[in-house]
């Protein structure tokens, strides 16, 4: 499987130089190399994840990798010899595991498990037959004990990293297809009692289920590197080994000469001896260049043997790595990732309780300031205070969403990558997730402000238009979130939306003096669709008497109808209501885009450079 990839900028570089090999069946093999040697590099090419690149930077990967089949029995004879199947793009039949977890913290670890059977198992298995399926996983990842420990993370307290670990590798592999399993630094930032327990678990898979584990590691003790079957060994982006783990020594002897490594650790003496120290750089690349070599007629040789005489069959994979397409029904997606956005709304407690606190707050701030009269000067404070609540509710429910995808683009790239739903039915599941929490805070909220301020005593339309309000509001922070590439820039935002809604509310700029290519931006405004529908509510049928001291018709009473034409604010409640949803609507559809929008673009791999392509039988 030899693989060259390459780096194009303002200045060509090379990431990796050509490397063959070959890895068998049921091994546990080692990618193993200084810092910025190569080996991620090196593991992505194998799974067909190299990031293409943006406009400034373009990477070409090119290369080819074999699957080893043997063919049926039945197979005449003249096709009876094993074949080999050329691939391009990921590996099918394989596993890959992130260095960085990727993983809902409020949801425990048999949660997590139940959920991806669910999702990948669900349309074609039953129950008892998923519930079987995460039971062999936990007991294969040696989770059970920790099973229903939340997972963690963060700030949420929760299992151990190598159980978080073994959790990620169970996820993978959970459905049974995967013969091929990769890793990228499985052990980065554990002790080393949690790395040798992660390695016994990878040794356990390749030993008994035989499969295909291939880990890239970074310093491993001694009784881990023991563990290994096989070592390819990265310097510089070359392979300047690849054999038995404990063939190593007896290699570098024979290639540079020496005594060894004396009684130095073999991991410590191994990457000491293909590093390169700046104060004897030549001495140091002389030696990586011989070791290199040697390594590269080795292996050459090797594949060549094993491709000569085999049958090479068409590839099972043309070009780039597309998604796979989900596996059960939107139904199932929607209902299972809504029971997971549930869990981790309900279940993170300090922020629910913070978010009850601050609506609490709020309308006692408001029921001690504002203690509404029938007359004018109580006119003029409802119109304040209805503006208020709206401004305040959009405030609230942009706050409390904008950071939402962000923090879990990473996670959801990389499921959806695996095929396990669609980006509809995610977000759907997400948005209606939230609607009880939203529709709690609100009540709580309006239950409190309307009798202390003493609105008008008609309250279950004005809880509708506040929840709706809210509602409307989180939308526009979800629709924000999704289309921001990170939380940082999602809070940016949030100012600068915030007062424009507030500015196109009707009250703090007529529509004739605002400028007429702005105007829309009034129809825009949630702030002022809330404030006309709460207006419209509170001012139907009421009656102010005159103030004391005030100007115009004494004795004369103003109807709230005149109120509302003083504000030019007409219509009916329901209006507003329809205006609102389909604000909803449209926050939600424009959010979807902007996660769908969200997917990597993985190097197409050619061929290598001077080589015809093969003739494929």
């Amino acid at each position: 499987m030899p693989h060259a990839l390459t780096q194009n900028t303002l200045i060509p570089g090379v990431i990796l130089h050509p490397i063959s090999g070959t890895i068998t069946p049921g091994s546990l093999t080692a990618i193993m190399g200084p810092s910025g040697s190569g080996k991620t590099s090196f593991l992505n090419a194998l799974a067909g994840r190299v990031e293409s690149g943006d406009g400034k930077r373009k990477v070409k990967l090119s290369g080819r990798v074999y699957l080893s089949r043997s063919s049926s029995p039945s197979s005449s004879s003249s096709s009876s010899k094993s074949s080999l199947e050329r691939v391009k793009g990921s590996l099918p039949g394989s596993a890959y595991v992130k260095q960085e977890d990727a993983l809902f913290p409020q949801m425990t670890v048999e949660e997590t498990l139940t959920l991806r059977a669910g999702l990948k198992l669900g349309d074609k298995m039953g129950r008892r037959g998923r519930e079987d399926v995460v039971r062999n996983t936990l007991e294969g990842m040696d989770l059970v004990k920790c099973k229903d420990g939340k997972v963690g993370g963060g700030k949420v307290r929760g299992v151990s990293g190598g159980e978080r670990k073994r959790l990620s590798v169970g996820l993978q592999i959970i459905d049974g297809g995967n013969d091929i399993v990769l890793l990228d630094e499985p052990t980065s930032g554990l002790d080393s009692f949690q790395a040798e327990r992660v390695v016994r678990t990878l040794k356990r898979m390749a030993e008994v289920e035989g499969r295909t584990v291939v880990v890239v590691i970074h310093q491993p003790s001694m009784r881990v590197m023991s563990m290994f079957d096989h070592l390819v060994l990265m310097a510089e982006g070359r392979a300047v080994y690849q054999g038995p783990m404990d063939g190593f020594e007896e290699f570098a002897k024979e290639t540079l000469g020496g005594t060894g490594r004396g009684g130095e650790s073999l991991g410590e003496w191994m990457l000491e001896l293909v590093s390169v120290d700046g104060e004897s750089r030549e001495e140091c690349v002389a030696r990586i260049d011989k070791l290199a070599e040697a390594t590269r007629v080795k292996t050459e040789r090797e594949v060549e043997e094993i491709i000569e005489g085999k049958r090479v069959v068409q590839a099972a994979t043309e070009g780039k790595v597309k998604p796979a397409r989900p596996r059960v029904s939107v139904f199932t997606q929607v209902r299972l990732l809504a029971k997971r956005s549930w869990n981790e709304v309900f279940r993170a407690r300090p922020a629910l309780i913070i978010q009850a606190f601050t609506q609490l707050a709020t309308a006692g701030i408001y029921g001690a300031l504002y203690k509404l009269r029938d007359n004018e000067a109580g006119a003029m404070d409802r119109f304040g205070l209805l503006s208020l609540i709206a401004i305040g509710t959009l405030n609230l429910g942009m706050a409390s969403s904008i950071r939402s995808f962000p923090k879990e683009k990473k996670i959801i790239k990389e499921e959806r990558e695996q095929g396990l739903f669609s980006v509809g039915p995610y977000f759907v599941a997400k948005a209606i997730s939230e609607i009880p929490v939203t529709t709690f805070l609100s009540c709580l909220f309006g239950s409190v402000v309307y009798p202390l301020c003493g609105l008008s005593p008609a309250p279950g339309k004005f809880l509708g238009l506040v929840t709706l309000h809210s509602v409307t509001s989180k939308s526009l922070g979800l629709l924000v979130s999704a289309l921001s590439p990170s939380a940082d820039t999602a809070l940016a935002l949030f100012a600068p939306l915030t007062i424009l809604q507030i500015i196109f509310d009707g009250k703090n700029l007529s529509y004739e003096n605002t400028p007429k290519y702005l105007r829309f931006m009034q129809d825009l405004s949630l702030v002022r669709a809330a404030w006309r529908g709460l207006a419209i509510n509170e001012f139907r049928g009421l009656t102010f008497s005159p103030s004391r001291g005030g100007r115009g018709n004494k004795g004369k009473r103003k109807t709230g109808d005149e109120a509302l034409e003083g504000f030019k604010v007409e219509g009916e409640v329901r209006d507003v209501a329809v205006k609102l949803a389909k604000m909803t609507a449209g926050c939600w559809t424009g959010a979807i885009f902007g996660l769908w929008r969200e997917k990597d673009g993985y190097a197409e791999m050619e061929e290598p450079e001077g080589e015809e392509g093969e003739e494929e039988e």
